[in-house]
């Protein structure tokens, strides 16, 4: 497939919500000191605040990511504090920066994502904001924010769009980066045209039900478009199971994309300062690492570093940085590969993931620990990528 598509990509350009501009002409051009490098080698503290929480159905692995980041960032040596962009702070220039809105120790993820009602009760409080009121605030009072938030708000790229309009660094990828990257569709025509091989894949929009275009397929994984924590998705390998999973996937909203399931095994690539991680394989007793089987303890088995060739490891480890290069995440920021390979070493790119989950069972903290890195000095390394004076954020706030 050729990337051609620059509507789907426009249409994951989100920006702040217009409530929001009077409160970003305050807080742009907010002085953000690096206070990471004091210019002689030396680190010192920085005050940082990990936005986590959301209005979407990853709300329960962003809590417990955040969480998790802000203890290991304390540990690190920072001023930090958990904020969630739901829950506005009343009057934050009132407070202490460590007093701004803390949130308490939050609840081990659940086996299912949150319900309808529980998002809606969320999204009551949130106001109808992409940040609740005051957190804005709490973030421009912060040399850095840690981005801990998924899905649309996170990975798509909404929160990203209001603190660069801000003026204010975060981690991980930029607007631009999350864009092509959260889209399934569009991240996997990037790749290809890098000549990164991906499995065959279709498109399914949402209302249309012809699936006969698809059947050429079978076996196959169905998933949304957007959307991460493999939600939504699920294995098809007859016509009826097909109309199951594609339904399933349409409920969360988006547009269904129908991925030929390779024979083989499984693998997830982290990507740091441009480098990889040890790879790490998965294996699960089940035909899909669903939701359920990425987060419960004990569902997933993860090999690291994984039984490969070095040429097989090669192999995976050029793929993921040339797919982290092509979906614009550049050397400033971190990310995750998943591939599929088969019995004769040939892999091939199934999605990106712009911003890892950073709970106990995630990958990316596992890929790290093999590679000596503890999860205290990971999330200090992705807060320090993010503040260097050549990072995107950087360079974007002093033109």
């Amino acid at each position: 497939m050729i990337f051609e598509d620059w509507p789907t990509l426009a249409r994951t350009l989100l920006v702040a919500p217009l409530a929001y501009l009077a409160l970003l002409v305050v807080v742009r051009g907010t002085a953000h000191p690096t206070r990471h490098d004091a210019g002689d080698g030396d680190y010192v503290p920085m005050r940082i605040a990990v936005l986590m929480g959301g209005t979407n159905l990853d709300r329960d692995t962003s809590m417990v990511s955040g969480w998790q980041v802000a203890q290991a960032l304390r540990e690190a040596g920072h001023e930090t504090i958990a904020i969630d962009s739901t829950r506005p702070v009343p009057r934050p220039g009132d407070a202490d920066f460590v007093d701004l809105g803390e949130v308490d120790e939050v609840p081990p993820v659940r086996v299912k994502p949150p319900s309808a009602a529980d998002l809606e009760a969320v999204r009551r409080r949130q106001g109808g904001h992409v940040l609740a009121p005051g957190v804005l605030e709490v973030c421009a009072a912060a040399d850095c924010v840690f981005i801990a938030l998924f899905g649309d708000e996170g990975e798509g790229g909404r929160a990203q769009a209001v603190l660069e309009y801000a003026g204010v660094p975060h981690t991980g990828p930029d607007l631009l980066g999350c864009a092509v990257s959260f889209d399934k569709d569009v991240a996997k025509q990037l790749a290809a045209a890098g000549g990164v091989a991906t499995a065959e894949w279709q498109i399914l929009a949402r209302g249309d039900d012809d699936l006969a275009p698809l059947y050429p397929l079978l076996p196959a994984v169905v998933k949304p478009v957007e959307g991460g924590s493999s939600i939504g998705a699920s294995v098809a390998r007859s016509a009826e199971e097909l109309d199951i999973a594609v339904s399933t996937a349409h409920a969360t909203g988006e547009d269904a994309l129908v991925e030929r399931l390779l024979p083989g095994r499984e693998f997830t690539v982290g990507v740091l300062r441009g480098e990889t991680l040890p790879v790490v394989e998965l294996e699960a007793d089940r035909d899909l690492i669903d939701y359920e089987s990425k987060y419960q303890p004990g569902l997933t088995t993860k090999r690291c570093p994984a039984d490969l060739t070095a040429e097989e490891a090669d192999a995976l480890a050029g793929a993921a940085v040339t797919a982290h290069e092509r979906l614009k995440l550049g050397p400033q920021t971190c990310s995750r590969m998943d591939f599929r390979m088969d019995r004769d070493g040939h892999c091939a790119f199934l999605e990106c993931n712009p911003l890892p989950g950073m709970t106990p069972s995630s990958f990316l903290p596992v890929a790290a620990e093999a590679a000596g890195i503890s999860f205290p000095a990971l999330c200090d390394d992705i807060v320090a990528l993010a503040v260097t004076p050549t990072s995107r954020h950087e360079t974007a706030r002093q033109a």
